[in-house]
């Protein structure tokens, strides 16, 4: 059970007021210890998972990892092409199995003890324990995640309560796999932010910033011109994109032509697919106030018949703008830790997607 503090904390925000009567969650969800635990359990264990794409486990016996809101997870390919799931933790005493972001391995050997398992995740070596009384290799495996793909993308799910994967994404099974499924994974890059994830989700979100923060010839002088839709789990951004005249950075006009649709995922992803390229961000809770961002850049021609310039262009788009949302993220976390700072107002033309995404949210953490 939820406990009396916490509780009033969360229903300080309302969720069931008309957009244009709405309001922000309060400052103490960007900075309570207790709330982020809560999200940790309740929001990243509850909910379907973006980890990985399917490039990265090509051969037999690969793997990678990833660590999300202080969860340790292994992804594996079997020798039959089967993908497993499994917390990167050894069932003896807790050890990581293995501390490399990636790799080919026939098991997997814990490094403080020694037991070892296959790539079912079943306990196969158990040094020195021939004479422990009542014990069962059969309770002692690694604890199993569910893992399924779309358009080769890697989900999984850490809970039990669990819907379908497409019906989690739709609508977009129905709209762009083809288009996504067609797309060759460049390059990718991790950067760390301090401030909360949410911080950087509620950014990412919204327009009302671009011509401010990305206006120096950055992304914001693209004009858009947008419509947005929402969706149960997810929300998508329409935009086309025009030169605005006056001074411009090229290599962002080169990279961002045309239209752009911009697909939200609850709670930390966004695909944002441009005309010739797509570009991912997992943005990754690695405490109260430091984030993990993992840009993913793909093309729609093979990264070897691209220009080396039509690569290198994407990418500086990617790490220009997060440098410059990472500053004004890192400002907003200082002015929420103040004390000076409680709940805002939100544009009802710009900021809607904030609304849908905290609504969301609160849902998720209100649950015992």
């Amino acid at each position: 059970m939820m406990n009396e503090t916490l509780q009033q904390k969360l229903n300080a925000f309302d969720d069931t007021l008309e957009f244009a009567y709405a309001k922000t969650i309060p400052a103490d969800w960007y900075t309570d210890p207790e709330i982020y635990r809560k999200e940790c359990d309740n929001v990243f264990q509850n909910n379907w998972l973006l980890v990985g794409h399917l490039h990265q486990l090509e051969e037999p016996s690969s793997y990678f990892t990833i660590e999300i809101a202080g969860k340790p997870i292994l992804v594996v390919r079997k020798n039959s092409g089967e993908l497993r799931a499994f917390a990167n933790v050894c069932p003896h005493r807790g050890a990581q199995l293995t501390s490399n972001s990636c790799g080919k391995a026939s098991r997997l050997k814990c490094p403080y003890h020694g037991w070892s398992f296959d790539l079912d995740g079943n306990l196969t070596g158990v040094p020195y324990f021939d004479d422990v009384k009542d014990f069962s290799r059969e309770e002692h495996g690694l604890f199993s995640l569910t893992v399924e793909t779309w358009a080769n993308f890697i989900f999984i799910h850490m809970g039990q309560d669990r819907i379908p994967l497409t019906e989690y994404l739709s609508p977009m099974p129905e709209r762009i796999t083809e288009q996504v499924q067609e797309m060759h994974f460049v390059e990718v890059h991790e950067y760390s932010v301090e401030c909360n994830w949410k911080v950087f989700v509620d950014n990412a979100l919204e327009g009302y910033h671009m011509p401010i923060v990305h206006g120096n010839g950055g992304i914001g002088n693209l004009v858009k011109d947008f419509n947005i839709e929402y969706h149960k789990y997810l929300n998508i951004q329409h935009c086309l994109l025009t030169k605005k005249m006056g001074i411009n950075d090229e290599r962002v006009s080169k990279s961002r032509t045309s239209e752009a649709q911009l697909y939200w995922l609850f709670p930390n992803v966004l695909i944002n697919i441009f005309s010739n390229f797509m570009v991912t961000l997992c943005i990754l809770p690695y405490g109260l106030d430091r984030t993990k961002v993992v840009i993913s850049q793909y093309s729609k021609e093979h990264p070897s018949q691209l220009p080396p310039e039509a690569i290198a262009d994407s990418v500086y788009v990617s790490e220009r703008t997060l440098k410059e949302d990472g500053a004004i993220c890192q400002k907003v976390q200082l002015g929420l830790s103040s004390g000076f700072f409680n709940t805002a107002r939100l544009s009802v033309k710009y900021e809607g997607n904030i609304y849908h995404f905290h609504k969301l949210l609160a849902q998720a953490l209100r649950k015992n």
